[in-house]
């Protein structure tokens, strides 16, 4: 059975179903495949956030998405209200051990602050640990 894969996009509606539609996968895939590619996005979000939302990053503002070939995020740029940039997080990949994240950064304008969480793994690709420095 194939598995539909979400990419990390944002849609507000999905088509909605009427009595008259067949049951059938091609009238409800599109939604389903709407609904997982929201899902991805919420969810590489707060993977981002995650790590240096404690204070760092106003709730305001604005952040821009670069993705890699893989459409996987490498870097949220924040900006504050004014459309200035207050940090960047730079996220990086292991792809000779499927992909994994080995490192996210960020750079924080004010304070002058860079911090990183590089993380551990073990033989099945389980977070062990991770290391924070900032500097």
């Amino acid at each position: 059975m194939a598995d539909l894969t979400g990419t990390p996009e944002y849609t507000d509606h999905v088509r909605q179903l009427e009595t008259t539609d067949p049951s059938h996968p091609a009238t409800w895939n599109p939604n389903y495949q709407t609904l997982i590619n929201n899902d991805s996005l919420f969810k590489a979000l707060t993977d981002i956030t995650g790590f240096f939302s404690g204070g760092f990053l106003p709730g305001e503002g604005s952040v821009t998405f670069t993705y890699d070939d893989s459409n996987r995020i490498v870097e949220a740029e924040y900006l504050d209200g004014d459309e200035e940039i207050i940090a960047t997080i730079t996220i990086s990949y292991d792809d000779d051990h499927g992909g994994r994240i080995d490192y996210v950064e960020a750079v924080i304008v004010s304070p002058d602050t860079t911090i990183r969480e590089t993380f551990s793994y073990d033989e099945n690709n389980l977070i062990t640990g991770s290391v924070r420095t900032v500097s």
